[in-house]
């Protein structure tokens, strides 16, 4: 895993994850370069053309992405909440 592509949000909440625990995260990447095998295994390929995308991910498949040259950057999503929740 390459720790300098996780912000720090992520980076707590892997260190308390469990291995099947899915995390909600940003993958922030260089589209054009991106291995569309790699994407389509995570349920990130064929989405839109845009450099940032979101997804629920495990930790292996986070360590995944970091250790690829194309993604730039994942961090920690929230959960959104509808404005009458607020």
């Amino acid at each position: 895993m390459n720790w300098g592509k996780i912000d720090a949000p992520l980076a707590s909440a892997l260190a308390g994850a469990a291995d099947d625990d899915s995390l909600p995260v940003f993958v922030h990447l260089d589209r054009s370069r991106a291995d569309d095998k790699v994407l389509d295994r995570l349920g990130l390929g064929g989405l839109d053309d845009g450099d940032v995308s979101t997804a629920s991910l495990l930790p292996a498949d986070v360590a995944t992405l970091t250790d690829q040259a194309w993604v730039r950057r994942v961090s920690l999503s929230r959960r959104l909440r509808l404005l009458d929740e607020l």
